[in-house]
């Protein structure tokens, strides 16, 4: 046969203050924790993005600091290389002047040369040291 449903248990009024008063203390409680978490959330919130502003300043200053750096060590070296060219530039030149000088020098040096050789082959009281000889020994 079908069985009857058993209804619900009956309360009194008392009790059901009471678990309404249980339910209401329990809900405060979890809305007062939930007001705690958000308000250290927002303290969180905003200490972080103190401590990244202050961070993202301080490495933006270094990162300036470190441009300008490189920035001088590069004009520095560009200006020394630019000197270093200069100087073997110059000493390029220098270098063919002197080489030109050697070339310039090779005649006059073998005409002296000769005329002391010549000289030596003079004989008896022709092989005389005079001025000449001093001035091509030079």
């Amino acid at each position: 046969m079908a069985r009857l449903v058993e209804r619900p248990p009956k309360y009194l009024p008392e009790e059901w203050r009471h678990s309404n008063k249980l339910k209401y203390s329990s809900a405060e409680k979890e809305r007062q924790t939930a007001e705690r978490i958000r308000d250290e959330t927002n303290r969180l919130v905003v200490e972080t993005d103190q401590t990244t502003t202050r961070t993202q300043s301080d490495v933006d200053k270094k990162l300036d600091q470190r441009v300008t750096d490189v920035n001088y060590w590069k004009a520095e070296l560009d200006r020394q290389h630019e000197e270093s060219n200069s100087e073997i530039e110059s000493l390029l030149k220098f270098k063919a002047r002197l080489e030109q000088a050697i070339v310039d020098t090779e005649i006059p040096l073998k005409v002296a040369s000769d005329c002391l050789v010549i000289r030596e082959e003079r004989v008896k009281i022709d092989n005389v040291h005079d001025d000449v000889e001093v001035q091509l020994l030079k």
